[in-house]
């Protein structure tokens, strides 16, 4: 045997010693933690002795709310899924994703009846045949509430993208480090589920199921987490995972408005960098104003190309300036975001708006100018092309936001203020 192949097979045996040194010492830490959440939950056992505790058969029908550290907010649970499968808004997606394919067949049918050469028809209409069928493909997979699984298996297959900048792929890291993170806990899983007359809690992997009349939930904001509580019989127990402040109104309107809301310490609360400065949402003051004074130039872009096109250079697409203002207020919320009202309710309202509105146009646009064809409801019906498709997608998804955020916003004015 040469000497280069005595060093390579020394070198694989060394690697593999190492790997199954790695894999021993993984599974010694896995025992480590699961003896000492064993341990936590056993701290939670006198629960099951509380006057308010019931059976585990009574955490069911309709959810209010829910929260579990073991799930990503592309996550959730069974009984959620299957309720939003029979909801009112899961019911509509349904039809508007059956309402595309539809389409697709009339325009489908009428050009092939209407026109010559019906290979050049089937051969052109198959870019519209693909983007219908990912348009219904996205309504359908939040309809059954599967995108977690539906990421899980594209990072596990390779099939997404590396990331063109650095910043999306820290983003991409980011997710798929969070979704690892969820599926880790899931065996020392805590949560919170809301029903119409129970509580269920989940601690370290045991559950918990109370009459909700019979427990009194507290509440407090610790910068941008929130810390819960909850009594029974008397006895404080502090809930271990800490839920994001942003989810107060919702649980707040789960119960009804009868949260008990702790007056946090603001002093306390507020957050600064290494360099002692104050931080506004992870951002400092001068980033916010950086933000704040970017945002009115991008305003006044849109505002200034909007009034070219009308005053002085038509040729510019009337809907370039609405992009401009749309960035804008896209650029505002996301510089405040760490005021709520404007992150949970502002930053849907403009993002629904620039949908409703910004795709028809620039569809109007490219039909009628570029192509020179009358652009009406008729037309659209019977001519199911690639854009087409495509704007009138991301049309109806900015209704459908644009209800949703009515919605919350809604909730956030009745539910989202604490004493």
């Amino acid at each position: 045997m040469s000497g280069g192949k005595r060093t390579n097979r020394k070198k694989r045996m060394a690697e593999n010693r190492a790997a199954r040194e790695e894999a021993l010492q993984a599974e010694r830490e896995l025992q480590k933690y699961a003896r000492r959440y064993g341990e936590l939950a056993n701290g939670y056992a006198f629960l099951r002795e509380a006057s308010g505790a019931a059976e585990f058969s009574a955490a069911s029908g309709k959810i209010l709310y829910e929260f579990s550290d073991s799930r990503t907010w592309l996550d959730f649970s069974k009984q959620k899924k299957r309720a939003i499968a029979k909801s009112l808004h899961g019911g509509l997606l349904l039809a508007l994703a059956a309402l595309m394919v539809l389409w697709f067949i009339v325009s489908f049918i009428y050009r092939m009846v209407t026109e010559g050469d019906k290979g050049a028809v089937a051969l052109s209409m198959l870019p519209s045949l693909l983007i219908v069928a990912v348009c219904a493909a996205i309504l359908i997979i939040s309809v059954l509430g599967e995108w977690g699984n539906f990421v899980r298996f594209a990072f596990s297959r390779g099939l997404v993208a590396r990331g063109k900048d650095a910043m999306e792929r820290a983003n991409l890291a980011a997710m798929r480090a969070d979704l690892a993170r969820a599926d880790a806990c899931k065996p020392y899983e805590n949560a919170i589920t809301v029903y119409r007359d129970y509580l269920c809690f989940i601690l370290y992997g045991n559950k918990y199921v109370f009459k909700k009349q019979l427990v009194e939930l507290e509440v407090k904001r610790m910068k941008d987490e929130l810390s819960l509580a909850f009594y029974t019989d008397g006895v404080r127990t502090e809930f271990p995972a800490s839920l994001p402040a942003g989810e107060f109104f919702l649980l707040n309107k789960a119960f009804g408005g009868k949260v008990k809301t702790i007056r946090s310490n603001t002093a306390a609360d507020t957050s600064y960098n290494e360099k002692g400065q104050r931080l506004y949402g992870g951002d400092t003051l001068g980033s916010v104003i950086a933000g704040a004074v970017m945002s009115c130039v991008v305003l006044a872009a849109g505002v200034a190309v909007t009034a070219a096109h009308y005053l002085w250079i038509p040729e510019i697409p009337p809907f370039l300036g609405l992009f401009f203002v749309g960035g804008a207020g896209l650029a505002f919320c996301n510089t405040f975001h760490h005021i709520p009202v404007i992150d949970i309710v502002g930053l849907p309202l403009v993002f629904s708006v620039i949908l409703m509105v910004f795709p028809p146009w620039m569809l109007v646009w490219i039909e009628g100018t570029l192509m020179g064809k009358e652009v009406t409801f008729l037309h659209v019906l019977l001519n199911c092309t690639p854009q087409a498709a495509g704007f009138v997608f991301l049309s109806l998804m900015g209704v459908y936001a644009f209800c949703f955020a009515l919605n919350k916003a809604a909730d956030y004015m009745r539910f989202g203020k604490s004493e």
